[in-house]
């Protein structure tokens, strides 16, 4: 029996053995081999790495400390936040789970991922290890099978792994399954491993990122009273499930969990030392500002270098929004694609306070918003409702784009309810970039306002307009802006109202005269 490789001890690895030492007394019949390797499994996370998986790559002083760091650390309620390719699932998820069900075969684990597929494939890696690894079988006969796929009593990635056992319980000694697809019932896990519960896919979308923490909030009553937890991931977003993960506090007001944030570079910065990739590979991965931030620095747009930052909106309840203010619609609509599958509509409606406070600015108000890849028709429903049920509106803005002719559709779709809206009494406003560039009209526009305070947002709009609302400037300008973009907009048709000049005369202006104007 050989364990994988020959060892060379690397300069900087502080290493738990003197495992030369240890090789040549086995070699030299000092030490019984079985015995030791039994040893070095059960009580080094990374000899199982680097000799029992056999990965090369892991001698290297990053690896051999987090192994330390995660095996002598806190065994429950650990946050592991690691740059992507740094190993935290082939330590956590795989190593330390064979570890675990050899100290204790008596344990039922269940490993849990955004859906169950990508859970099943961590447990592919542990049954294919337990499978073919010569040293576990020689060191842990009292434990593993060796033809499990004969003898044990379950043995796949459907019904779960059950190890030699004294116990009947009904769960598998370890089991995969997912958060959104596949949460199981009625069972109950000694030890419970999360990875991968939060993709890019989920942090894009709102009501996503709200099923996700309820149902992760739901799988908590799948643990034993004394069961323990680990969840390991990577940051996709400051409003995704992993973020507030970080922030949840017990009962008692102290942090539900021990967070390790663990950056690619030193120092957590750009420009800091890699801690294990090569620079040349880092500095690949930098071609992306946004996802190397999100991926390597675990901070997905330091708040220092935030174009926008939506921790600066100011929330309200509707109730106390101004009963003063001048609502304006406005819309942005989704390009040429009809099929819904293309950016989305951005349709907001605007609340401006009609004075200005001692900087010349009026406050602004979102008091109604849906962003979301509508087709067309059902755009033009959704502006209906929202019109409606908003009562007196000033002004529509609708963004012309390319050849559309939506402002035709919502006008016409809006007469059919008895409200006429039109470019001739300008209760109807054709909105163009005029050669500006997205990008830097967005921030043109919302930039001062924003981080002067000037822009709220109320508590009736929908939570998913407002969770988008909010990711979009956080991303910003590395994402979808359609949200932005009409924000930016509503300055624009505004511009032309002085609302600094407010008075009981400028009001009397725009009381509603009758239909035509749009009241």
């Amino acid at each position: 029996m050989k364990v994988a490789g020959i060892f060379k001890p690397i300069e900087g690895c502080v290493y738990r053995y003197d495992y030369v030492k240890i090789f040549k007394s086995i070699a030299d019949g000092a030490i019984e081999e079985k015995s030791a390797y039994r040893t070095l499994i059960l009580s080094d996370l990374w000899f199982i790495v680097y000799f029992v998986m056999g990965i090369e790559s892991a001698n290297h002083p990053f690896i051999v400390k987090m192994c330390q760091v995660v095996e002598d650390g806190v065994k429950t309620r650990t946050l592991d936040l690691w740059a992507r390719e740094h190993y935290k699932t082939t330590i956590i998820t795989i190593a330390e789970t064979v570890q675990r069900v050899l100290r204790n075969s008596e344990e039922r684990v269940g490993i849990f991922s955004h859906t169950r597929p990508i859970a099943k494939g961590f447990l592919r890696s542990i049954k294919m290890l337990f499978e073919g690894s010569e040293i576990l079988k020689a060191c842990f006969p009292d434990v593993l099978y060796q033809n499990p796929a004969q003898q044990a009593a379950k043995w796949s990635e459907d019904d779960g792994l059950v190890l030699k056992r004294k116990g009947f319980a009904k769960e598998s000694t370890i089991e995969a399954w997912g958060l959104i697809e596949g949460m199981p019932t009625s069972k109950h896990f000694s030890h419970r491993v999360y990875d991968d519960i939060e993709t890019a896919d989920v942090v894009d979308n709102p009501d996503m990122v709200l099923k996700v923490r309820n149902r992760f909030d739901l799988s908590r009553n799948l643990g034993t009273l004394d069961g323990t937890e680990r969840i390991i991931g990577t940051t996709y977003s400051h409003s995704g499930v992993l973020e507030d993960l970080k922030k949840q506090k017990d009962i008692h007001g102290r942090d539900m969990y021990l967070t390790r944030v663990v950056p690619a570079t030193d120092d957590g910065s750009p420009n800091g030392r890699p801690v294990l990739l090569s620079q040349e590979r880092l500095d690949e991965l930098k071609s992306n500002e946004y996802i190397f931030n999100c991926q390597q620095l675990l901070n997905p747009t330091p708040v220092g270098i935030r174009k926008l930052d939506s921790s600066l909106l100011r929330e309200i309840e509707a109730i106390f929004v101004p009963s003063s203010v001048f609502k304006f619609m406005v819309i942005d609509p989704a390009g040429d694609d009809k099929t819904g599958k293309g950016d989305a509509w951005a349709i907001e409606v605007w609340g401006v306070e009609p004075k200005a406070d001692d900087l010349g600015a009026s406050n602004i108000y979102l008091m109604d918003a849906s962003i979301s890849p509508f087709r067309e028709t059902e755009a033009i429903e959704e502006i209906v409702r929202m019109y409606l049920r908003n009562g007196m509106i000033m002004q529509v803005g609708v963004e012309k784009v390319a050849l559309s002719s939506a402002e035709i559709h919502i006008s016409n779709a809006l007469a059919a309810k008895g409200r006429y809206i039109s470019v001739d009494n300008n209760t109807l406003v054709i909105l163009r970039p005029s050669g500006r560039d997205k990008a830097h009209r967005i921030e043109a526009a919302l930039a001062w306002p924003l981080f002067n305070s000037k822009i709220f947002i109320s508590s009736a709009v929908p939570y998913a307009a407002q969770e988008r609302f909010k990711l979009e400037m956080d991303k910003f300008p590395y994402w979808h802006d359609d949200g932005l973009d009409a924000a930016a907009y509503l300055y624009d048709m505004i511009r032309s109202y002085q609302f600094v000049l407010w008075n009981d005369q400028f009001v009397a202006q725009y009381e509603p005269v009758n239909q035509l104007v749009g009241y």
